[in-house]
Formats: structure tokens, C-alpha cells, sequence
């Protein structure tokens, strides 16, 4: 393979950092417009009907969570409780529910049942001779 006259060592250095500059000068002229794009969105006045819209929503939502959080008595004498309340009362109940009289299986509690119903079964087996009878 021939080598070409051009492939000095400082042709090397003069093409390793003018590479560099050039992507470094890139990533500066990038900058420069992003900055220039967000000082000209800065100096933008907000849309009236945005500003109005954003009002609505805000009243919107205040409107919605009044009236999720109010009670409300019924024509036929009941009444309906907020979500938030419902549900603290819904757990206070689900937590002081009787336990379920089945051990969760591969627990302390269910090999002890299960010890406990093979004792029993142990116990009701007939005893034998240990010799077998002849006859």
C-alpha cells in the first residue's frame, strides 16, 4: 500500500482540530438560536382567549371539588358523603373485619394448622403388632 504525500503528522493535527472546532462552533450557533427563540417567546403576549380559558378551567375545577366534597341530603332521606370521607370509612371497616379463619398457604400459622389437623389423625390410627400373625 502506497502512502500519500499529503499524510504528514501536522495535516493530522490541523484535521483533528479543525474537526473539533467546526462541531464545537456548531454546538455554539445552536445555543446562540435556542436563546434567541426564547427571548422572543418571552417578550410574546399570552393570548386573551388562552388567559380566558385558563380562567374557566380553574373555575371549572373548583366547581368539580365543591361538589365532590359536600353532602347532600336525598328526597327519600338519604345521603350522600363525599368520596374521600366514604373511603376512610370504607377502610376503617375493612380494617377491623374479622380475619379469615383460612392461614395464608407457605405461612407459620398454616403449617401449624396443618400440624395440628395431622395430630388428630395420627392419634385415630389402630394400633398393630409389629409382628405379623400367622396363620
Amino acid at each position: 500500500m502506497e502512502t500519500h504525500s499529503g499524510d504528514t503528522p501536522i495535516n493530522r493535527f490541523f484535521s483533528f482540530w479543525g474537526a473539533i472546532l467546526t462541531f464545537a462552533s456548531f454546538g455554539i450557533l445552536v445555543l446562540f438560536f435556542v436563546a434567541f427563540e426564547a427571548t422572543l417567546l418571552s417578550n410574546a403576549k399570552p393570548d386573551p382567549d388562552d388567559v380566558r380559558r385558563t380562567e374557566l378551567d380553574a373555575a371549572s375545577l373548583a366547581a368539580q371539588s365543591e361538589l365532590a366534597n359536600t353532602w347532600k341530603k336525598n328526597e327519600d332521606g338519604t345521603i350522600e358523603v363525599p368520596a374521600s370521607v366514604a373511603l376512610t370509612s370504607m377502610i376503617e371497616k375493612l380494617s377491623k373485619a374479622q380475619k379469615s379463619a383460612v392461614p395464608v398457604p407457605g405461612t407459620k400459622a398454616a403449617e401449624a394448622a396443618a400440624a395440628a389437623m395431622a395430630a388428630p389423625a395420627e392419634a385415630d390410627k389402630p394400633e398393630t403388632d409389629a409382628a405379623p400373625a400367622q396363620q
